[in-house]
């Protein structure tokens, strides 16, 4: 698992995204040294390692371009960098066009950019959600406004006017949206507290570990006040553009929007691993430990149960998102990568699940049947949503 940076001779990225993803590894309880950042080719490929690539318009060295055409067909991530994504396509090399860029933007560009690679390769984690909570009558601009801004940096945002579908059943949606999003982003606006449907997704964002992170003006409401320091953003009556507008209709001035964009990307890293390790008891626990002896991984979120008469192993995978068929395809090199050393009785992805009944369930399973892994590999290969009120693991409960 390791950093590969592309940049040009006398480019000075290296020593500043080195610093930055080692503060940020320190700042998770992470020894210094686990993400190293190389600017030579890697001995060691996998589907961890994330490849860098800072591109400005200009002619890519072909070593270069067949190192990274290497990587993609090797299934690692290749994140290329831009000054802007309003110009990607000529920015990047032809070869690079389709993959999803990150913009290098001032002044937070080097944590900005340490949060991505980290998600990634230490996480795994590629998509980037955010779930907007908000009161109509006294946010509705200001929510359409981040949401603009957001998707501009490639965000999946969720906004219930914008996101559910006539018809659905909008409870359900908003759990299932909000079981998978990294964080809410709330408005807190001052009567944010009286909306029933603003609870009832904090409350349930509460539940299913998601963290919470929130914007503040006027009178600070009770679920704001209970926040870290960190995790929000005061504003002031001169960080909205049009202040005389009703308060349904304000958005907020570039400078505040800034700083609002800035909170939400710090706190994404933080947010996905608080939610991973707050997984992993309640997936330890769920296995039978009269049975088992549990070690952990070669990974974070790795767990092997040891059957203490069988000495057969099952491999279970705690991830702190809904799976996805990469999600599939990466246990599927893993696994048949230790087949070479331990033989896996049974294979499991761990995850939080809002309704394991959603009948979306039923087409994951699907994938899931088409990605398992060749019979040496493991004899079975499975969901194990956890909702809080069963057991999801059949062989190790």
């Amino acid at each position: 698992m390791s950093i590969r940076l592309f940049e040009d001779p006398g480019g000075k990225v290296r020593p500043l995204l080195t610093k930055a993803v080692a503060e940020k590894m320190f700042e998770l309880g992470v020894p210094a040294g686990t993400l190293p950042v190389e600017t030579q080719p890697l001995q060691s490929v996998d589907r961890r390692s994330v490849y860098v690539v800072m591109c400005d318009g200009t002619v890519m060295d072909p070593k270069h371009q067949h190192e990274i055409e290497a990587g993609l067909r090797r299934g690692c991530r290749v994140l290329p960098v831009v000054r802007s994504l309003q110009f990607y396509s000529n920015s990047v090399p032809a070869f690079l066009t389709g993959l999803n860029g990150f913009q290098y933007w001032p002044p937070a560009a080097i944590d900005a950019l340490a949060d991505e690679v980290i998600a990634q390769a230490w996480l795994a984690r590629r998509n980037r959600r955010v779930f907007l909570s908000y009161r109509r009558s006294e946010a509705s601009a200001l929510a359409y406004q981040l949401r603009d801004e957001l998707a501009r940096q490639r965000y999946d945002v969720f906004l219930d006017e914008c996101t559910i579908d006539p018809g659905l059943d909008v409870q359900r949606e908003i759990q299932w949206q909000l079981n998978d999003a990294d964080m809410v982003l709330l408005l807190a606006s001052p009567g944010v507290g009286s909306s029933n449907w603003v609870m009832q997704e904090i409350t349930f964002a509460a539940w299913a570990g998601v963290a919470l992170v929130a914007l503040t003006w006027d009178k600070q409401p009770l679920v704001a006040g209970e926040l870290w320091p960190d995790q929000k953003l005061s504003l002031a009556p001169g960080d909205f553009a049009d202040s005389a507008l009703p308060p349904q209709e304000r958005t907020l001035t570039d400078d505040a929007l800034e700083r609002a964009l800035a909170l939400v990307n710090s706190q994404r890293l933080k947010a996905i691993h608080q939610r991973l390790m707050s997984l992993l008891p309640f997936a330890e626990s769920s296995i039978n430990p009269l049975k088992f002896d549990v070690q952990p991984g070669t990974a974070l979120g790795d767990l092997v149960a040891v059957n203490r008469n069988t000495s057969e192993e099952y491999f279970v995978r705690v991830v702190p998102f809904r799976p996805t068929v990469e999600t599939f395809s990466d246990l599927q090199r893993d696994l048949t990568a230790r087949s070479q050393r331990a033989r896996a009785r049974a294979a499991f992805i761990f995850y939080s699940e809002s309704n394991p009944t959603d009948p979306r369930h039923a087409s994951m399973r699907w994938l899931l049947a088409g990605a398992r892994p060749p019979s040496d590999a493991s004899d079975q290969f499975a969901l194990a949503p956890f909702d809080g009120s069963t057991n999801p693991f059949g062989p190790l409960a």
